[in-house]
């Protein structure tokens, strides 16, 4: 009979050995016990694999193989999993200390929510974090509301709406799809993770807010299209410069801290 977990931590990897040693030693020390880890790697051949060979005391499922990109894998990882919420947890990605998980269970046991999010801290140059909150679901049509490393999903709710492959922003389009269906989204004032500013849709910013604007438009009615039309088209306007400049801030906030 197959074991039933509260939570599922899935990460997916390919050649990401330091990434992927730092995510491990961040589970491994949780205090929390009542999960599964599963890693899906994408044939790595830089010793990932013997990574999680060394680690199969802590590592309950683990494939590789090669794959048709991130979201692939992550639906791979979906289908194993056999926990009631799911989290996903890029290689990089750690947890915000040992008792996250711990804190967290209290929440998950006690809602009927499909998705449970919280707050995160972004990582930038590996020195400077800043703490991330989430926007409400009502404004996700402005982009992505919470960061994926920060939500805990019920697998029952996101088997009905597997990550799409031919997408940079299959993430967005899965919540976008359960709030619109009327799944019940739950917030907690917690940090959950942290992670490194640079992910697929960060390297590929303008093509997936572009993603973003065109999936949103084709799911609301006229009027809304003409809101959600002048907030795109100043983003792309304006939003390289704003970026510039964050990146700017951030760079002077590192530099003080040396």
């Amino acid at each position: 009979m197959t074991k039933r977990y509260l939570l599922s931590i899935i990460t997916v990897v390919r050649n990401a050995f330091i990434e992927l040693q730092t995510t491990i030693e961040s589970i491994r020390y949780q205090t929390f016990e009542d999960f599964e880890y599963i890693v899906i790697d994408g044939n790595s051949t830089d010793g990932t694999k013997q990574l999680i060979h060394d680690n199969k005391d802590l590592i309950d499922i683990w494939i590789s193989e090669k794959d048709r990109g991130v979201y692939d894998a992550m639906n791979k990882g979906l289908l194993l999993a056999n926990g009631e919420y799911i989290i996903f947890m890029n290689a990089g990605d750690t947890f915000v200390n040992n008792d996250t998980l711990s804190n967290i269970r209290t929440y998950l046991e006690a809602t009927y929510a499909d998705v449970v999010y919280g707050n995160n801290y972004l990582l930038f140059n590996d020195s400077y974090k800043k703490l991330k909150y989430p926007n409400t679901m009502s404004k996700s049509w402005k982009g992505m509301p919470f960061s994926h490393q920060a939500a805990f999903f019920k697998k029952e709710a996101v088997l009905t709406h597997p990550f799409e492959t031919n997408s940079i922003i299959s993430d967005y389009i899965q919540v976008t799809k359960l709030y619109d269906k009327g799944y019940l989204f739950m917030y907690i004032p917690l940090p959950i993770c942290v992670y490194e500013v640079g992910g697929l849709s960060d390297k590929k910013r303008r093509q997936s807010i572009y993603e973003r604007w065109c999936f949103i438009r084709r799911r609301r009615n006229w009027f809304q299209r003409f809101k959600i039309d002048l907030y795109y088209i100043k983003t792309f306007m304006f939003g390289p410069l704003k970026a510039w400049l964050r990146t700017y801030i951030v760079k002077l906030k590192c530099l003080r801290t040396y």
